[in-house]
């Protein structure tokens, strides 16, 4: 099972990280949005986006290649090659559900694999990789917000003005993307492991997937909002995952804070769709009103989840358990949503 998925999440991250065309003439023709959207008080910022004809350096093949000079990187042909391609990323969707059940039955009469240092490892990696993308993340949006680039400034900036599509931002916004399919690994680990899985994941998973893939894909100014909080909010919850892989067993009040920071994120998320709705002049809002449905089901989804694991007292400890148990049991259920 493991390596049917890690062959999943190779094919698709290596279209992030092939680019489809480097011709000049390509580039300069492209458009700085692939909607007819606009901001009518910014239209200074749209026009410093527009593109000059763009000589991608010979050696540099590969997103990786981009690492020691990422101001150089366009990303004009992932952004195309990824809204071309919503079917490719629906069918891997699609395939990872199939294939987690199909593990799970596959794992029923197995025992489970002792690879804690394995989970360890790639808690620390996610958790490494996330602060990297926040500190990123959190630079632009920053600029953004204090009206700089010709942005209009606020919030109205920031949910309103296209993301660059060039240059260090553009770099880690891709990577970002292809980072919900390494994040797969999360239920290839459970499923090793005979953890449970839950519903709450892998409907994460598959959608959090899909939705970077389609507002990534229409350059919405939105995936600076989700990216930058939602890689912030990994940051602390993949060091907390690798510290209790490594046996830490946090009090209850830690665990219970995880919760309620997925679900500020999930609020967070609401109230950017709201004001991209209200505030901006888009003549095309798909995206603002798919990520208001995904965004509002995880904050349906992940408040169940919170009220179930905390206050359902139907739901105590078993007689004859130690007290202790319960909040080992909480602490483990956390981990297992590994959501935002």
């Amino acid at each position: 099972m493991s390596g049917l998925l890690i062959d999943a999440g190779v094919n698709i991250s290596s279209a992030f990280v092939s680019p489809l065309s480097t011709s000049s003439e390509r580039l300069s023709s492209s458009p700085v949005m692939t909607s007819s959207s606009s901001v009518p008080s910014a239209s200074p910022l749209l026009a410093s986006h527009k593109m000059s004809p763009y000589h991608p350096p010979t050696d540099h093949h590969w997103i990786w290649d981009y690492m020691s000079d990422e101001n150089v990187f366009e990303g004009t042909p992932y952004v195309d090659m990824i809204r071309n391609n919503m079917q490719v990323v629906a069918t891997i969707c699609l395939s990872y559900v199939m294939l987690l059940f199909w593990a799970k039955a596959a794992m029923k009469d197995r025992k489970a694999f002792q690879i804690r240092s394995v989970t360890i490892g790639w808690n620390m990696f996610l958790s490494i990789f996330s602060f990297i993308c926040f500190f990123k993340f959190t630079r632009e949006t920053w600029n953004v917000w204090n009206g700089q680039n010709g942005s209009v400034g606020g919030m109205r900036g920031v949910v309103c003005t296209p993301p660059p599509r060039g240059g260090s931002h553009a770099l880690w916004q891709l990577l970002f993307i292809a980072s919900k399919v390494w994040e797969f690994g999360d239920t290839i680990l459970l499923v090793l492991r005979k953890r449970p899985v839950i519903f709450l994941h892998w409907y994460h998973h598959m959608s959090v997937l899909m939705l970077s893939c389609f507002i990534g894909g229409r350059n919405s100014p939105l995936r600076r909002v989700f990216a930058n909080v939602n890689s912030g909010v990994h940051a602390i919850m993949y060091t907390y995952y690798a510290a209790a892989s490594a046996g830490y067993r946090a009090p209850k009040p830690v665990s219970m804070s995880i919760t309620i920071i997925q679900l500020l994120q999930m609020v967070i998320g609401v109230y950017a769709c709201i004001d991209s709705l209200s505030a901006c002049n888009f003549s095309e809002n798909s995206s603002a009103y798919f990520s208001l449905i995904i965004y509002a089901s995880y904050f349906v989804l992940f408040a169940n989840f919170f009220y179930q694991a905390y206050f359902n007292r139907s739901r105590g400890k078993p007689s004859g358990q130690p007290s202790g148990q319960s909040t080992q049991r909480d602490t483990r259920e956390v981990k297992e949503v590994k959501g935002e």
